[in-house]
């Protein structure tokens, strides 16, 4: 320790030892041979680490730049040592020489343990031969992937471009030779914009540019001339294609003849024209025979109705004094006629409702369906108490309908299964389930049941099962009307002698009118 502290406290000092001129005898050549020799040496040895530095700094990307910054300063090191023993010629630094000398062994060792670390990988780079072949090889692969690529292009049926970022097209296929005559030399550029239709041409222009500009797809329907002089019509797609930054390579379209389609759309038009028309011919025609039953309605009900009711009440009264003196014959005619006067003026009275159905607008409101069974219950109590029948049905919600039509629809269904009925007890079940969007009733008999060819026919106006069943032919009717103005379909299953199943939905969520409240 002693000596070490002696040795930087003298550092700078160089009484012990005289210049190397001195020390020994040095001839004038011999000397100077010394000294100039060292000087070009480290002049050389200052000179490489520049140039390293110059290289490393021109040359991006620089494979190992941790050894190139060590081996130049190795490289400056030892040129530093040869320049201090010129120096000592005549100023005998021997201290700074070994200072210098340690620092040139700490960075050989640095740059020694650097190279042995990098040695495998630079080992792993390629020759300039490699490289050179290695391009060679990927510039054929290119290539037979570019010939391949336009191979599979030209066996394609739709026209294949390709252009450049600035919009102008650097490659066609030969399907566009074959469909427009033209060489494909001669449809490069933008030589192609012969092609289209004059009318199509300035908005194809327009949006192609503006395409170019957003860098957005580019999509549009055009004309393009074929080699007879014809225009077909033709969907053109181009997408720019990009690398990894986001720069435009190129774009990639595809102009796909549309010309059937385009036929088939119009020809599709017209239909839709002409089936429009016959539609509203059709709706025409139903709002004439809708007034027509309106008429008519108003017809039987004030013209019908009024000699209906003198005739029932001239029978009744024929009965009542002339009764006891007719005999049983006459009885019974005047009974049969009571009776159909009954059947007539059932009939006008469901023909008014039908109409009404057809005319009337809605009023849904807030119905609980266990409140309208009961209604219907109390309005068939007579017929209940004389067939001894039952109508059953579970804890119903409150859903949104029109009242009025919700109670005619179940008392239409719920009677025709009580008197449609050869049981000691008839007995209808109605029952609910909620449905996306819907909710469903079922209402089940177990009356005499309908013929499955029926089935399809009975909710249609004026048809009857048979002449037995003297019903007026529009009960069912109505059924189908009420659930069609809520929204919703009808059905009906049966099995002879087992009953019927009447299943029919209302539309879920009925607008309800801000004037409307509860029931």
């Amino acid at each position: 320790m002693e000596q070490l502290k002696d040795f930087f406290e003298n550092f700078f000092s160089t009484g012990d030892w005289p210049p190397r001129w001195y020390c020994g005898k040095w001839s004038e050549f011999h000397g100077w041979l010394y000294i100039i020799s060292d000087f070009l040496i480290f002049a050389a040895y200052f000179t490489i680490p520049f140039l390293l530095i110059h290289f490393i700094i021109r040359k991006k990307n620089v494979p190992f730049p941790k050894v190139f910054w060590l081996f130049g300063a190795f490289i400056f090191a030892c040129g530093a040592t040869h320049l201090i023993d010129a120096i000592i010629f005549w100023y005998p630094a021997y201290k700074l020489s070994a200072i210098i000398r340690l620092v040139t062994a700490i960075v050989s060792w640095a740059t020694i343990i650097a190279l042995y670390r990098v040695l495998p990988s630079a080992f792993s780079l390629k020759t300039p031969a490699e490289l050179e072949k290695i391009v060679d090889q990927r510039t054929e692969e290119l290539r037979i992937s570019i010939e391949r690529s336009k191979f599979i292009a030209d066996a394609m049926p739709q026209i294949v471009w390709t252009a450049t970022p600035d919009g102008k097209v650097d490659y066609v296929n030969t399907q566009v030779t074959k469909y427009s005559g033209i060489p494909q030399s001669d449809l490069l550029q933008w030589g192609w914009l012969d092609l289209l239709h004059p009318d199509d041409a300035p908005a194809f222009e327009r949006d192609w540019k503006t395409a170019l500009n957003s860098l957005q797809g580019f999509e549009m329907e055009s004309r393009l001339r074929n080699h007879e002089g014809q225009y077909r019509w033709f969907l053109t797609r181009a997408l720019p294609h990009a690398d990894e930054q986001g720069n435009i390579l190129l774009w990639v379209a595809t102009a796909t003849e549309i010309e059937e389609h385009k036929r088939l759309a119009e020809t599709l038009e017209q239909k839709v024209v002409e089936r429009t028309e016959q539609l509203r011919h059709a709706n025409d025609l139903l709002m004439r025979s809708n007034n027509d039953l309106e008429s008519f309605a108003s017809v039987a009900s004030h013209d019908l109705q009024a000699p209906l009711r003198t005739i029932m009440t001239y029978m009744s009264m024929l009965e009542e004094k002339c009764g006891p003196s007719l005999d049983e014959s006459g009885r019974r005619f005047i009974g049969r006629s009571m009776e159909v006067g009954a059947r007539m003026r059932l009939l006008i009275e469901n023909l008014l409702t039908y109409a009404r159905l057809n005319s009337d607008p809605m009023r849904a409101s807030k119905i609980d369906l266990n409140q309208i069974l009961e209604a219907v219950s109390a309005n068939l109590n007579e017929q209940l108490q004389q067939r001894q029948a039952e109508v059953v049905w579970g804890n119903l919600p409150t859903i949104n309908a029109d009242g009025t039509q919700l109670q005619q629809l179940l008392q239409n269904l719920i009677a025709n299964g009580i008197h449609y009925n050869d049981n000691a007890v008839p007995r209808v079940g109605v029952s609910y389930r909620h449905l996306p969007g819907f909710h469903e009733l079922t209402i089940k008999d177990n009356g005499v049941g309908i013929p499955a060819d029926y089935l399809e026919k009975v909710f249609e106006v004026f048809v009857r099962l048979d002449a037995a069943r003297k019903g007026t032919g529009l009960g069912l009717a109505i059924c189908k009307r009420i659930v069609h103005n809520h929204g919703g379909s009808i059905s009906a299953t049966s099995e002879i002698g087992a009953g019927t199943t009447f299943v029919f939905t209302i539309q879920d969520n009925l607008q309800i009118p801000q004037n409307m409240g509860e029931n």
